[in-house]
Parts: structure tokens; C-alpha cells; sequence
């Protein structure tokens, strides 16, 4: 397995982020009543399309996603579309207390009057979690915040909370098809879809 950087120059047009949720149903055959159970191994997927390009600036970009072998290699790959949160949550925040297993919260010690923002992502314990709700640290510099996806291992108080590109492992779970060239020299539009591969975020 090999781990590859997101190249700097590659940034899609469109992307859209969905959470792949466990979830087992057992439905009863007589009477039809359910039984759900939610797993803690939700994970991250996330769709990208790049606009039509003159070939000769493609070229690097095709050689990049040709290089990585479906579902063995990982991409380590910042939030294109939001690198840092749209919250004023800045300097070296850290879990204020031990964050659990399948928890959808945390409390962060940060600077007083620090905010973040329902949409931005930050990376705890190598994981990337999305804030849920607006959050606004109190006089004593904490904050409490909402996540929309779970944890998959606990954390412990004093871990660092990373706001600023931070990157996620990534893998393609199909290979990619490469990318066509018009003879005018314009290489056509793809896209691709990548998903979050626990453990692998820096």
C-alpha cells in the first residue's frame, strides 16, 4: 500500500460530501415491526467533478490518479471546497475531555469568543468530522460542538484539533478511467469518487 499527497493544482468545480452509514434493519416477517441498529463506522464519501482543461495541463493530473491502485492506496486529501472552517477557531485548539466511541460531540479548549461554523470540518484523532451546529467558545475558552458523523475510536482530553487543511486518508474503490482527449488539445471533463479510509489523517 502507498500513500499519495493531493496535488495542489488539482481542484475540482463541483463537490459534493455524503456520510456511508452502517445501518442493519431486521424487519419481522408476521408482523412487520423493526429492529434497527446504527453502527459506529460511518465514513466519508465524496464526489468531485473537474472542468474540460488543455491537455498538456492534464497530462500531470491523469498520471497522479492512474498511479493509485483501487481500494489499496491512499490519497491524503485536505476539504477542497473548504480548507479551513468559515468559524474564527484559530492557534492549536485541543479536546477539552475524552471524546468516545460513536460520540457526536465534543468540548474543545480554545481561545474565548472562538467560533465554528454548522459546515465546517475540522480532523480530531485522525478523523474528519463536520460541525452540525453554529458553536461560540465561553469566557473560560470552551466550546461545545456538535458533530453530524460519529466516532470511530475514542480520543483523549488534550488531543490536538486540526482546522487547517487537515488530511484525510482517502481510497478508490474503483479504478479510475482515465481521462479523454478532443484532437484540439482539450482534455474532456471526469470525475471521480473517493472514500474516507479510517486511521490515515495528518
Amino acid at each position: 500500500m502507498a500513500t499519495y499527497i493531493w496535488p495542489a493544482t488539482l481542484q475540482p468545480s463541483k463537490v459534493l460530501w455524503r456520510q456511508k452509514h452502517i445501518v442493519i434493519t431486521s424487519r419481522s416477517m408476521f408482523i412487520g415491526t423493526a429492529q434497527t441498529a446504527i453502527l459506529p463506522g460511518s465514513r466519508w464519501e465524496v464526489s468531485m467533478e473537474f472542468p474540460g482543461q488543455l491537455a498538456s495541463v492534464r497530462r500531470a493530473h491523469e498520471a497522479f490518479f492512474l498511479s493509485i491502485r483501487q481500494g489499496a492506496d491512499v490519497i491524503l486529501m485536505p476539504p477542497l471546497d473548504r480548507p479551513a472552517p468559515l468559524g474564527t477557531m484559530r492557534g492549536v485548539p485541543t479536546l477539552a475531555s475524552q471524546m468516545f466511541l460513536g460520540s457526536k460531540s465534543a468540548t474543545i479548549a480554545t481561545t474565548p469568543g472562538s467560533t465554528l461554523k454548522a459546515g465546517d470540518f475540522v480532523a480530531i484523532n485522525t478523523y474528519l468530522f463536520m460541525v452540525r451546529l453554529d458553536a461560540v467558545a465561553n469566557a473560560s475558552g470552551l466550546m461545545a460542538v456538535e458533530f453530524v458523523n460519529q466516532t470511530k475510536y475514542a480520543a483523549p482530553s488534550g488531543t490536538v484539533v486540526l482546522w487547517d487543511r487537515p488530511l484525510t486518508g482517502f481510497t478508490m474503490d474503483t479504478e479510475f478511467s482515465g481521462i479523454a482527449r478532443s484532437l484540439g488539445g482539450i482534455a474532456e471533463p471526469f470525475a471521480i469518487t473517493l472514500y474516507e479510509n479510517y486511521g490515515l489523517s495528518a
